[in-house]
This record gives C-alpha cells, sequence and structure tokens, in this order.
C-alpha cells in the first residue's frame, strides 16, 4: 500500500523580499536611525552567507527549480532537499563544563534549537528561556494600541530570543529593532530571527545602546524591553546577597528607563507615556524592590509592577513593568 502525502511549501518571491526590505528600511527611517550603524539587513545577511558557506563545506550545493526557477539546497551525498540555507552547525558545547548546564536547558531556550540556532558563551546564560520570552511580550504588548503594526525596541537584543517573540506577537507588521553591541552576537540574533521566520520582522543593529538610544527620534516607538547585562551566573551581590540594580552598567537602571520613556509615544492626555505597561526589563531575581524605586521616581513613573517569574519551581528573574495605572504585583509561575 501506497501512501500518499501532500505538503505545501510557500516559495518568497524576490519582490516580496524587496518589499519587505523596502518597509524595514522606512521604519528605519522613521526611528531615525544613523547610516554610520550596521543594518540588521546586513547582520541578517551576513548570516545567511555564512550559513551558506558553511553548508557547502559540508556538501550542500545550491539548485534551481526546472520549472519555477526557485532556488533550493540539495546534499550531495544524501540527495535530501531542503528550499532554505542548510543550517551551520550548532554552538560546540562539548567538554565545556561551565556551559553543561545550560546545554540541557537548550530546548527551554529555544525550542527550535535544532533547527540551527546560534549562541556564543555570553548568550547561553544571557537569553531569557522562550516560555518566559512569549509571557513578557504578551504582557508588553497587551497595552499596545495598534499591537498588528507595532515599533519595539530591545535594547540590549543577546541571542535575539525576546525580539523574535515580540515580532510573533506583533503580527505580520511588526518591526522590533534590537540593539546589540557585539557584531558576532548580532549576527547569531539575526540568524536565529531567520530560523523563526521573522528575517523581515527583527532588526538587529550593530551597536551601542549608550550612544544609539540618544539618537533614535522620540516619539514613535510603541514598546520597549530590556534584559540588561548584569554579569550572568556570577553577578555582583550585596553581603547580605541581593542585587542593587544602580550598580547596572554601562547604562544604571534610572538612566535606562528614562531613555526609553522618551522614544515612547504619547498618550492622549498628554503625559507623555502611554497609560499601562509599555516599558518592561528583567533583572535577576535577588534585585531589591529599593533599587527598583529609586530609578522609577529618577524615571518618574507612579508605579512600577514587579513579577517573579518561575520555571520548574525555580526563580530564574524578575520581569518589571513600567506604568501609571494601578495594578497589583503578581507572581507568575509556569
Amino acid at each position: 500500500m501506497v501512501e500518499i502525502v501532500h505538503t505545501t511549501r510557500r516559495v518568497v518571491s524576490a519582490e516580496e523580499r524587496k518589499g519587505a526590505a523596502d518597509r524595514q528600511a522606512q521604519q528605519r527611517a522613521k526611528l531615525g536611525l544613523p547610516l554610520a550603524f550596521g543594518a540588521g539587513e546586513d547582520a541578517a545577511a551576513g548570516a545567511e552567507v555564512e550559513a551558506a558557506q558553511q553548508g557547502r563545506e559540508r556538501g550542500w550545493e545550491e539548485m534551481y527549480d526546472d520549472v519555477t526557477g526557485a532556488a533550493y539546497w540539495r546534499h550531495r551525498r544524501t540527495g535530501r532537499a531542503t528550499w532554505d540555507p542548510p543550517p551551520p552547525e550548532a554552538t560546540p558545547t562539548e567538554g565545556r563544563d561551565d556551559l553543561k548546564r545550560y546545554h540541557e536547558r537548550r530546548y527551554e531556550l529555544f525550542r527550535r534549537f535544532d533547527e540551527g540556532v546560534r549562541l556564543d558563551d555570553e548568550a547561553w546564560f544571557s537569553v531569557t528561556p522562550e516560555l518566559l520570552a512569549k509571557h513578557q511580550a504578551k504582557r508588553l504588548l497587551q497595552a499596545v494600541a495598534k499591537p498588528l503594526s507595532m515599533v519595539a525596541v530591545d535594547v540590549y537584543a543577546g541571542g535575539g530570543g525576546n525580539a523574535i517573540q515580540l515580532a510573533h506577537r506583533g503580527g505580520a507588521n511588526a518591526h522590533v529593532l534590537g540593539l546589540e553591541l557585539d557584531t558576532k552576537r548580532a549576527h547569531d540574533a539575526a540568524h536565529n530571527a531567520h530560523v523563526y521566520g521573522a528575517r523581515w520582522r527583527v532588526d538587529i543593529v550593530i551597536a551601542d545602546a549608550t550612544v544609539l538610544l540618544p539618537r533614535l527620534r522620540a516619539g514613535i516607538v510603541d514598546a520597549v524591553f530590556s534584559s540588561p547585562p548584569w554579569g550572568g551566573p556570577r553577578y555582583r551581590r550585596e553581603q547580605d546577597g541581593s542585587f542593587d540594580a544602580d550598580t547596572l552598567a554601562p547604562l544604571s537602571l534610572a538612566d535606562l528607563w528614562i531613555a526609553a520613556r522618551r522614544l515612547l509615544r504619547d498618550d492622549d492626555d498628554g503625559g507623555g507615556i502611554a497609560p499601562q505597561s509599555t516599558i518592561a526589563t528583567f533583572l535577576p531575581r535577588a534585585t531589591t524592590d529599593a533599587s527598583i524605586t529609586h530609578a522609577a521616581e529618577m524615571a518618574g513613573f507612579d508605579e512600577v509592577e514587579v513579577e517573579t517569574a518561575v520555571l520548574d519551581r525555580r526563580a530564574v528573574g524578575v520581569t518589571v513593568y513600567c506604568r501609571r495605572a494601578a495594578s497589583p504585583t503578581s507572581d507568575v509561575l509556569y
């Protein structure tokens, strides 16, 4: 008995790619993105070129369909065919005791890890687990008036986990600008967005947040997310085991929120910030309420919500949502 399985694969035309690239360029122009900084399409294109080169080295060759002319890849030895450039090898972790426990939880970080997700040493312990990133995107975009055409900024993009989920939550017309200082990590983030089908909605910019944030045009961003670098597993704590958010560098928490607030669209009553949670920041679980309160006062917020995230009965951090409307503090269990 012969079983017939019908499959469909939509091929993106050159015109559609150009249209997506044009829309991305228009969004960058609206944000006032200086041309001196590396653009997301450059990072993504570099990741695709690198992936294609690694694919050729592993026996893949680019072919063209006789009927449609669409490009696809075929493995010379096995004959396996795929539409997308073959993914590069996953980040090697063999013999790395410092990364072993993170590699064991790789599917928590990225559910599609085996499809070619790339992470460098720092991204292994700094990327937000996918389930939590989905929740943060949902909470953050609940307050956006038009979430299906929203513009968001991920201040410290890292491996791209939060930017990808913001793009998916925002829909087909979303534009997520991700800032990342490390060139290789920026390429990895752009590549990971490609793995998750968010290639043209996630725009990774190779730039220093302290330099670029003040230069972006104010008042046109719907939401700002940030997971600032705080030292990873060996982050600095006070003698009592707590973490002071004022010690964040290069931007303190107050400076980060002030810069983020400037980017947000004005609300209807002229208060200068949308009335709900349109700024979210992920911090260590030991962050003190006093340091968060101090930063909120400096940035001019009336109230913040501190939400504790628990994965597998283990607290992994707190997400702080800045707002003017009243809302109780909550714990979220996954």
